[in-house]
């Protein structure tokens, strides 16, 4: 993520389903993952405009359900 520009698409996969995987284990370890929301928040305001859309969706969706799970 540092140059999210010049990532392959197959690098965004993975990201992207490592998000949503992170984002539904979440619950089961908040230690680990305390931070997680804050790391999303900050790659969607730091490359809001250069992110795959899809990629924006996903990790929109991630922080969306981790605010369900509270």
């Amino acid at each position: 993520m540092a140059s999210p520009t010049t990532a392959t698409s197959a690098g965004i996969v993975s990201f992207r389903d490592l998000v949503d995987f992170v984002a539904h284990v979440a619950d089961l370890y908040p230690e680990d993952t305390a931070s997680f929301p804050e790391d999303l928040n900050m790659i969607l305001s730091t490359h809001h405009a250069v992110l795959e859309s899809e990629l924006r969706e996903k990790v929109v969706g991630a922080l969306v359900l981790l605010r369900r799970k509270e």
